[in-house]
């Protein structure tokens, strides 16, 4: 028959084309330059238009059958309108399949991967059905491209040696047609005649899964089983997937196989290749062995159709009992591999094939009960690892399905509890074996996703056993065994505080931070799982057994004195069970759960405090590298603490009398780690109890603090313990809680004062630290730093201004010059400093303690900073009487021991002349200056016979260094007589030539410097005399006599030395700084 025939009578069926389609036909034939096709046919929506492109490429198509015009074929289709395709389908598909049917034999791949295109794009954009397209044409077409990849032989099904790129066309072509085709033509596949191409189908694909290894075509075989295997969905009637289901039964087994192989061993497959697989592993399931199919068979197995093998058939065995063996044999088959899958499947990297997993899991557990009753163990693991999955996509779907089986399954609690109980034998087993942490990753997850699937009256009843308590808190713990190893952190400088008493925060990156080092692995996912566990556990009616079970561990005591060997794992698994309770009592707003709060948090405060875990020796300081054991447990104690106040919020005010001091007293600590563990706790207690920041919280409860302070007081072995909590009390507050630190301290000195070495040293450091909040609060650095003391200044200033009697000009009359005037009242603090400088000198002379002598000397240096100010000497002239004596005498003590001391003391005389002036001005010429020029004299004596081999870490050379730096205040402020100063002068300048230490050097020139701006003549003399500087030199002024000195020679020159030479060049400048150098 004639193309032209045959396409007139293809276009008589349609309505309205015949008369169309012989208007073209009486028409000459016209060649079309098919190289300009789809320039030419661009969005053809006419139907005349449309044959008249088409069929001269139809004709060129049968006749020439070369690779361009079926090029020009496929161009011209992507040109047509997606409705028109619709509507002509048969007379596209015809010369596609007549083409392709002429070449399946033929080893021009190039043509058969065109026109396997052209099909795509025909189903693609027209989804033909049954009205425009034949059944017999479609089902003659989808063999013909099934035959391209596969032949039927004597021996059964064989995949052709064609290329691969030809295998994964054809696949991925009958994929198309079968999910664009709509039902009609679908079902014309399940005709009698038309069946057995299916298991065709289903049969390549698994010969090619066994064969083939490139990935892209098991990709297209898997996509194209999932597309056959899905085929009964789109029919409302069951019996067709009856009718599929006893077609692949006979290849089930070897099919479910092969997938589940390749699922367990998926590492060399790719993302998309693993999806698939589950797919099609999960639909397979659902048609095979799904309850309602294997009823079908067990009642309806005499009349399955004739292309259905059982595999077990055998001669002289009836029908139903093949049945219950194939049955028996598919589940046992199915189960083999079935957990060992989804177990290595769970734990795939990518999140959308844990997804597809979770899909799967669930289609199989709710259509397929009978076949998954054996692995319902498994199937709930799996989903209870993955309910709990880091994507929250996969554990939403986990959940869902884990809540659907559950609704599907009467006694399911019994699996769960089953199921908990071999997870945590499986976690002894891996902890007794060391294993790597994925062992332990693996089980605390399936753990946590198993009580996470029970409900609330689950887990009480789970829970209610002591065993299953007992072990699973034993197991945890063992598992987050913390590395006992010396910490390591960076050194930085304590915390500094603001002038407003807060305690200024670090920069993170500085501050140290308490690190957890875990002794069973490395990272951080088993610690993140078992810290979702005790935080679910914590947000559970369980949670005050569980806190039993873990106080009963770290109450227990042991014969040793060092911590409990599992204390601090405890208190690692506590701050995670209490952070479990933050915000449940909001979520839930339930009487019942604020009250189990508070009685939790009220027991951890008490159970935390009766073992003494905040309270750490502060009496040395613990270096970083070798931090105790106690110093760890209180970090985690703070910490603790402050994720109970965030549990509480403002109902852990009843907790704060206890709790509060010894956080506070952690505050000061020496330990740097401490301090800021401390910082941190109460910085979370002011923000979960409203406050700004952590004064206002402190100020607002420092009642609290007072009262355990002034219990301390009455404790003799606390004395000490009282000095550090009053300093950390002090940081906290500001200087409007002066009137409160002030009346502590008052109570503290009448209980503290007199009685004993320790008292007296814990007196001292409150004073000081009292002291030292003063300055801070009130005073200001330039008042502390400078050189002149400012009453000095002032005195001056008025001297300048009014001449000697400065309250000469305000004085009217003779008797208004003797009217008494009126008493000054002068703040409190100070008062209080001039009473705290009166205590301090009294046990300063009463004690010949080092370390009492050290406090109280700093304490009463403090106390003159406060002092100095002329509108104080009303107070610090008395003060200062009755100080300098004890100040006097600890300066004679020339014993070696109290060097230190001795020093610090001259040190407090310099601040008190240059307090007060001319009133100690004589007592200080009369006891002070001998003892200072014999000690300055013996020692120039000493370095001169040593020569330059001096210690500077000799407390008497400090002493030299501070008399140097000091001596010229006492210069400026009690104006010496000449002869003392060029004494002074002449010693230093004898110091200066034997010791070349620069530090030394520069407070010398220094001094010479500063004593120079009142007794120039005595500087320049003997600078000029001793050092014999090298030039003519004379004094500019013309009040000194022109001195010629002494020249050195080259040679002469060379043997004084580099260091004398750079002192000569110091002392010339400074020389000519003060105006008295020239060269003449």
């Amino acid at each position: 028959m004639s193309f032209d025939v045959e396409w007139c009578r293809i276009s008589a069926q349609t309505e309205d084309l015949l008369e169309n389609v012989w208007e073209l036909e009486r028409q000459p034939l016209k060649m079309v330059n098919v190289s300009r096709v789809e320039r030419m046919c661009e969005h053809i929506t006419s139907r005349e238009i449309a044959f008249q492109r088409l069929k001269p490429l139809c004709i060129a198509l049968l006749r020439k059958n070369e690779v361009q015009d079926v090029e020009d074929f496929e161009n011209l289709l992507r040109c047509l309108h997606e409705e028109l395709i619709s509507e002509i389908p048969e007379f596209l598909v015809h010369p596609v399949h007549a083409v392709l049917k002429k070449f399946s034999e033929s080893s021009n791949e190039k043509l058969q991967l065109k026109l396997t295109s052209s099909i795509r794009i025909i189903f693609n954009r027209g989804k033909p059905h049954a009205d425009v397209l034949r059944p017999s044409s479609f089902c003659a077409l989808y063999e013909q491209i099934l035959l391209l990849a596969v032949c039927v032989n004597p021996e059964g099904l064989e995949v052709k040696p064609i290329s691969e790129e030809v295998k994964v066309d054809v696949l991925e072509t009958l994929a198309v047609m079968l999910e664009a085709a709509k039902n009609d033509l679908v079902q014309s596949l399940f005709s009698r005649e038309n069946f057995p191409k299916i298991g065709y189908t289903v049969v390549g694909i698994a010969k090619i899964l066994d064969t083939e290894k490139v990935r892209e075509i098991r990709l297209a075989a898997l996509e194209l089983l999932s597309v056959v295997l899905s085929l009964d969905t789109r029919m409302n009637d069951v019996t067709w997937s009856f009718q599929l289901g006893s077609l692949i039964c006979s290849v089930f087994p070897g099919l479910a196989s092969r997938l589940m192989k390749m699922l367990t061993g998926y590492s060399e497959e790719g993302r998309r290749v693993v999806g698939a697989a589950l797919k099609a592993w999960s639909t397979l399931l659902r048609i095979c062995v799904s309850d309602s199919f294997l009823l079908w068979i067990e009642s309806d197995v005499a009349n399955l159709p004739e292309c259905v093998v059982l595999p077990y058939k055998r001669d002289g065995v009836s029908c139903q009992n093949i049945a219950e063996e194939w049955i028996q044999k598919t589940i046992e088959n199915t189960n083999f591999r079935l957990i060992p899958m989804i177990r290595s499947v769970s734990r795939h990297n990518h999140s959308s094939v844990r997804l597809n997993l979770v899909e799967a899991i669930c289609s199989f557990a709710t259509d397929c009960p009978r076949c998954a009753s054996p692995n319902m163990k498994g199937l709930v693991e799996a989903l209870a690892y993955l309910s709990v999955d880091d994507v929250n996509d996969v554990a939403s779907a986990a959940k869902r399905a884990m809540k659907e089986v559950c609704s599907t399954r009467e006694n399911l609690f019994g699996i769960l509890q089953s199921v908990f109980l071999e997870n945590l034998d499986s976690l002894k087993s891996a902890i007794r074996k060391s294993s790597l942490p994925n062992a332990f990753h693996k089980r605390t997850r399936c753990v946590e996703g198993i009580l996470k699937a029970m409900t609330p009256e689950e887990i009480d009843v789970l829970m209610c056993s002591h065993v299953n308590v007992d072990n699973l808190m034993c197991l945890l713990l063992e598992i987050i065994e913390l590395d006992h190893c010396p910490l390591t952190e960076q050194e930085i400088s304590p915390s500094k505080i603001s002038s407003t008493g807060v305690i200024t925060s670090r920069d993170v990156s500085e501050s140290p931070r308490l690190k957890i080092n875990f002794a069973n692995f490395l990272g951080e996912k088993v610690a993140d799982d078992c810290k979702r566990i005790f935080q679910f556990l914590g947000s559970s009616s369980q949670a005050a057994l569980i806190y039993d079970e873990l106080s009963k561990i770290l109450t227990s005591r042991t014969a040793c004195l060092e911590s409990s060997p599992k204390k601090k794992e405890v208190l690692v698994a506590l701050q995670w069970l209490i952070s479990g309770r933050i915000g449940l009592s909001v979520r839930l707003d339930d009487e019942y759960t604020l009250r189990s709060n508070s009685e939790l948090i009220n027991n951890l405060v008490e159970d935390l405090l009766e073992e003494q875990i905040l309270s750490v020796p502060t009496s040395s300081v613990v270096r970083s590298s070798e931090r105790s054991d106690s110093v760890y447990d209180a970090c985690l104690a703070a910490e603790l603490l402050g994720l109970a106040s965030a549990v509480l919020r403002e109902d852990f005010q009843s907790c704060l009398v206890r709790a509060l001091s010894p956080l506070l007293e952690l505050l000061c600590h020496p330990d740097k780690l401490l301090r800021c563990a401390a910082k941190s706790s109460l910085g979370m207690m002011a923000k979960s109890m409203g406050f700004p920041n952590e004064a206002a919280f402190v100020s607002h409860n420092a009642d609290y603090v007072c009262s355990a302070l002034m219990i301390k007081c009455f404790k003799s072995r606390e004395h000490l313990s009282a000095g550090v909590l009053y300093s950390a009390l002090l940081q906290c507050l500001s200087k409007e809680s002066l009137t409160l630190v002030t009346g502590v301290l008052d109570k503290a000195t009448l209980r503290l004062k007199s009685r004993d070495a320790q008292r007296d040293i814990a007196l001292l450091h409150m004073m000081k630290n009292y002291l030292g909040a003063c300055v801070r609060w009130f005073l200001s650095d330039g008042e502390k730093c400078a050189l002149v003391s400012p009453r000095r200044e002032r005195e001056e200033h008025e001297e300048d201004v009014v001449g000697t009697n400065p309250g000469a000009e305000n004085c009217d009359t003779e008797d208004s010059c003797f009217t008494d005037p009126p008493k000054k009242v002068f703040p409190v603090y100070v008062e209080k400093a001039a009473e705290i400088m009166k205590i301090s000198s009294r046990i300063l002379e009463s004690r010949c303690v080092i370390e009492i002598d050290m406090v109280a000397l700093q304490t009463i240096g403090d106390a003159i900073a406060i002092l100095d100010n002329k509108d104080y000497e009303d107070v610090l002239l008395p003060a200062a009487h009755e100080t300098w004596p004890a100040l006097v005498l600890r300066l004679k003590d020339v014993t070696r021991n109290f060097a230190c001391t001795r020093r610090l003391a001259f040190l407090r005389i310099v601040e008190l002349c240059c307090a007060t002036g001319d009133f100690l001005r004589n007592r200080f010429h009369q006891e002070a200056w001998p003892v200072v020029k014999a000690f300055l004299i013996k020692e120039t004596d000493i370095l001169e016979r040593c020569g330059r081999h001096v210690l500077v870490t000799d407390p008497d050379y400090k002493f030299l260094q501070d008399l140097l730096s000091s001596f010229g205040k006492l210069v400026l402020n009690l104006k010496p007589s000449v002869r003392v100063v060029d004494k002074v002068i002449f010693t230093v300048a004898r110091l200066l030539n034997v010791v070349t230490d620069d530090d030394f050097v520069e407070r010398g020139v220094g001094l010479f410097r500063t004593v120079g701006e009142s007794y120039p003549d005595v500087v320049y003399c003997v600078l000029v005399r001793e050092f014999r500087l090298m030039a003519k030199v004379g004094h500019p002024s013309g009040k000194f006599a022109t001195h010629i000195v002494w020249r050195p020679s080259d040679k002469e020159l060379s043997r004084i030395g580099i260091e004398k030479t750079n002192l000569r060049g110091k002392l010339i400048g400074m020389l000519q700084d003060l105006g008295m150098w020239c060269v003449l």
